[in-house]
Formats: structure tokens, C-alpha cells, sequence
């Protein structure tokens, strides 16, 4: 499971309505003019080798519906990508190489992901990464490109593990206290109660398959029901325990897995809930 995939389910209806590849019309006002500036929004200064990327933005002044056609330019390493939608609006979308579609793509400027190499491929120094856009004007009789600015994006080598570690449920008194250092560890159920959203936070989230798992560990000696561990459906990373009807207190340990790109080895997280009938 990829965090950014679960990440772009929200951001996908914003992405489709700044920018897709058909010319079917931008949801707003038309305004007349030619182009003559462009703006970048929320433009990232900088991010780090094997990332899961950063959304890119540039916008043309005036905006213009129908979309016009768009040429986008990146001098450095990385790839950029275009989320296709599912079909199905219970999974996020596809991911699509922007080469795939950089013929046929229409937008007021550009609005993509911006994915760094493998932190592998960055020197220890850093690199810079440089894009443009150019945008066809439609008031122009002739066919004429117009051309934004150069946008640098500046890529790090990551010397560091990710941070791994679980938070409690928003609810909990000392909630912004868990974090890298003080990852969530254990918590009090009565049997059947259901403690619901606590998250398992991976940070920065790498673009590669993170290898993320999850799962139920059985105490030695114990032959119950386990209770159940669900995923949230948006969100794999959010999850819900509802505890099994015990007679006798059990500790049932939640454990979870990922693979650290950074730290090249796997990474282990325990949450023990302690069932204690009342």
C-alpha cells in the first residue's frame, strides 16, 4: 500500500477540477484576454530523495474555458505524474506517468506530482531540479506558446530513518504528546468495547511500495478470539480494534510493519491492548 495512493483519494477532486487531459472546460467564470502572467501556488522550495512527491502548480492569469493546450518542461531527475480516476469511488486513482498524456494535456498552466529519484540516486549535496510550463494562447490568431518562468525545486539527500510510530485516538488526554519518541504503546479496553481511529504515522512517506502490514499477535497460551483489527476504508493507516468478550484479562497486541527505503531494514511498531472485563 502506498501512503500517497491513500493521500491522493482527498485531493483528488481539487487536482480534477484545476486540471485534466481533455479540453472539456474549466468550472468557472470565462475571462477574456490573452495570457500575461503566471503563478505558481504553493510551490514547493525543496523535498528529499525517495519521497512520495510533491503536487506542483502553476497557473495562467487570465484562466480560460475551455482549457487550453499545455507543454510541460522539467530539466533534472524525477517524474512526474497525473492521477487517472478510478472507476471505482471506493479506491483512489491511478497513477499515470505524465508522458503517457503529455501530448493531449490541457490546463491554465500545469497541475501534477512531482516524484524525486530514489534517495540513492541524489548526491550528498543535493541537486536542483528546474520546470516550466508553456501554455497555447487562445486569443492568438497564430499559433503562439507562451512561456512561464523557470520553478526550481531543490532535492536532499536523506541521511535519516523515517519516523515510525503510532498516535491514539484525537480524543485522548496527552493526544499531542505521542509522537517519533513516545509512539503510542498500550491502552485499556473492556471486552467487546470498540477504540476507534488511532493512526500509524509514517513520515516522510516514501513513493515505493512501503510493504506496510498489520495483524493480530496471540499471547502464548491463549486460545480465544483475538477481537478484530480494521483498516479505515479511506485511509489504510487509520484503525479500529474491537476487543473480544473475555472472562479473564488478556493482553492482545496489535503489530504493525513497514519498510524504511531510508534505513534499509524493516521497522516494527507493537499498540498491546489490555482487555480487562469490568
Amino acid at each position: 500500500m502506498k501512503l500517497h495512493h491513500i493521500l491522493a483519494f482527498f485531493l483528488l477532486p481539487l487536482f480534477l477540477c484545476g486540471g485534466c487531459p481533455d479540453a472539456t472546460g474549466f468550472p468557472r467564470d470565462r475571462i477574456d484576454g490573452p495570457i500575461y502572467s503566471f503563478q505558481p501556488l504553493g510551490w514547493p522550495s525543496s523535498t528529499e530523495g525517495g519521497t512520495s512527491g510533491e503536487w506542483l502548480e502553476i497557473r495562467t492569469s487570465p484562466i480560460f474555458s475551455p482549457r487550453p493546450r499545455c507543454r510541460v518542461h522539467m530539466d533534472g531527475p524525477g517524474r512526474l505524474f497525473y492521477p487517472k480516476k478510478n472507476d471505482d469511488p471506493d479506491f483512489p486513482p491511478v497513477w499515470t506517468p505524465f508522458e503517457e498524456i503529455a501530448d493531449n494535456y490541457f490546463h491554465n498552466g500545469l497541475l501534477l506530482l512531482y516524484v524525486p529519484p530514489p534517495n540513492d540516486e541524489v548526491p550528498q549535496e543535493g541537486i536542483d531540479v528546474t520546470i516550466f510550463c508553456e501554455v497555447l494562447d487562445p486569443y492568438k490568431s497564430e499559433e503562439t506558446w507562451v512561456r512561464s518562468p523557470d520553478y526550481k525545486i531543490r532535492i536532499h539527500h536523506r541521511d535519516k530513518p523515517m519516523d515510525f510510530y503510532i498516535r491514539p485516538n484525537s480524543g485522548r488526554p496527552g493526544y499531542s504528546n505521542y509522537g517519533p519518541d513516545n509512539s503510542f504503546s498500550d491502552e485499556t479496553v473492556a471486552p467487546g468495547e470498540i477504540y476507534e481511529r488511532f493512526m500509524v504515522k509514517a513520515t516522510p512517506a516514501p513513493f515505493e511500495d512501503m510493504q506496510f502490514k498489520s495483524g493480530l499477535v496471540r499471547p502464548s497460551g491463549y486460545s480465544g478470539d483475538l477481537g478484530i483489527l480494521e483498516a479505515d476504508r479511506f485511509d489504510a493507516h487509520i484503525f479500529t480494534y474491537t476487543a473480544p468478550d473475555v472472562s479473564q484479562p488478556v493482553d492482545i497486541v496489535a503489530r504493525f510493519s513497514i519498510y524504511d527505503p531510508w534505513a534499509k531494514e524493516t521497522r516494527l511498531r507493537e499498540l498491546t491492548f489490555h482487555v480487562v472485563p469490568k
